[in-house]
């Protein structure tokens, strides 16, 4: 009993000493005004849980929350993204760096298509 005991209060411990920090930017809108995206950085820490993602959203204008569409590693170093709207349901999302975890080729009437950039 005592052992179960210890095991639980080590897993509580892990689960509350992880911390997630979340930096958002502005809300960009769409050449057309119907959409708007931004990119939300998320770097979790703890015990076997270090993580760093960033994350590009959509919404339409006036609604609440966002949908990540596109979502990079950054584990092992920054990336950069830009984004390019090529009319007013496309959008382009370009990206060094970091491998590409998600991405999601349609919300709603949008379109979006990621490609990794390489320098060399």
């Amino acid at each position: 009993m005592t052992r179960i005991v210890e095991v639980l209060l080590t897993a509580c411990l892990l689960v509350a000493c992880s911390a997630t920090q979340v930096r958002e930017s502005a809300w960009a809108r769409s050449p057309g005004g119907q959409w708007e995206t931004r990119l939300v950085e998320r770097d979790t820490s703890g015990p076997g849980n270090n993580s760093l993602y960033k994350d590009l959203e959509v919404r339409r204008v006036g609604a609440d929350k966002g949908v990540r569409v596109v979502t990079l590693d950054e584990g092992q170093g920054a990336s950069r993204v830009s984004v390019r709207w090529t009319s007013q349901s496309h959008l382009e999302v370009f990206y060094e760096r970091a491998p590409l975890v998600l991405q999601v080729a349609r919300q709603g009437e949008l379109t979006i298509a990621a490609t990794e950039v390489r320098r060399e």
